[in-house]
């Protein structure tokens, strides 16, 4: 009787295993970012444009992510919306992410720990880590401020 529990127990477990890895494993797929409106103003970057993108703009906020994080799926939508108003009413502060799995000299040269990670650069220097709301008013709201250092964040 025991063995037949531990048996159930036991393909029970394993397909939810399997289930959960399936869920959390790295897509291969494209990442999506034209299913968003406003994506077009968000500048993809990569390990070949990120330093110079930086540098040549006055006020950057950068979305450092992996495709297959549920964190930043969520957050897509509400950055390209921002993006596209900030184009809009203040097109000097960009809105920009990068796929860390797919240029990992991103993840490593910028030192990030989890996804996703918001970093605010402005005239070239990192100021710091945005930690408020994911929204896209909230990013909106923030890029406005136009903070110039880290205490302003």
């Amino acid at each position: 009787m025991y063995f037949q529990i531990f048996v159930g127990v036991f393909e029970f477990l394993s397909g939810k295993k399997a289930a959960f890895i399936e869920e959390f494993k790295p897509s291969s797929a494209p990442e999506h970012w034209t299913e968003f409106p406003g994506q077009e103003s968000v500048a993809k970057l990569t390990d070949q444009n990120i330093d110079s993108f930086i540098k040549s703009n006055q006020q950057v906020l950068v979305m450092f992510y992996a495709p297959w994080c549920t964190h930043c799926k969520s957050a897509k939508p509400e950055f390209s919306k921002a993006a596209h108003v900030l184009a809009k009413e203040a097109p000097q502060a960009k809105l920009a992410a990068v796929d860390c799995i797919k240029y990992p000299a991103v993840f490593e040269n910028h030192n990030i720990v989890g996804y996703p990670t918001i970093k605010y650069f402005r005239s070239g220097v990192l100021i710091g880590e945005y930690h408020h709301r994911r929204h896209a008013m909230d990013f909106v709201h923030f890029m406005l401020r136009n903070p110039k250092s880290h205490d302003e964040l």
